[in-house]
């Protein structure tokens, strides 16, 4: 449950994130509390499915949209670009060139 809670954390922050919005924009947009926001992305919370829509309508997406492939797909392609955006997450601009010129130079390997 853990994993899924962190997923759609995950998820939210990619779309916020896509759009420029700020946790503060979310969170009024969604009638929110920004701490909550914030807590819902990092998955240590497990929202309500009355919390997500409002959250995806914040977004501009539709619930579906937003729950689309969490929990993995069937063959699991989703897994591992996730996991690397998590782990991005918490890096400085200059880390996450530095990762992404490794990923980009190993994929030119191929």
């Amino acid at each position: 449950m853990d994993s899924i809670k962190k997923e759609v954390g995950i998820r939210i922050r990619q779309y916020r994130t896509q759009l420029k919005m700020s946790q503060e924009k979310l969170a009024e947009l969604a009638d929110l509390n920004t701490v909550y926001i914030g807590v819902i992305e990092r998955g240590e919370k497990n929202p309500s499915i009355d919390i997500l829509y409002r959250i995806s309508k914040g977004l501009g997406i539709s619930l579906a949209e937003l729950l689309k492939n969490i929990g993995g797909t069937e063959n699991g392609r989703d897994e591992y670009p996730q996991k690397i955006y998590s782990m991005m997450l918490d890096l400085t601009p200059k880390e996450q060139k530095i990762i992404y010129d490794i990923i980009s130079s190993a994929l030119a390997l191929k």
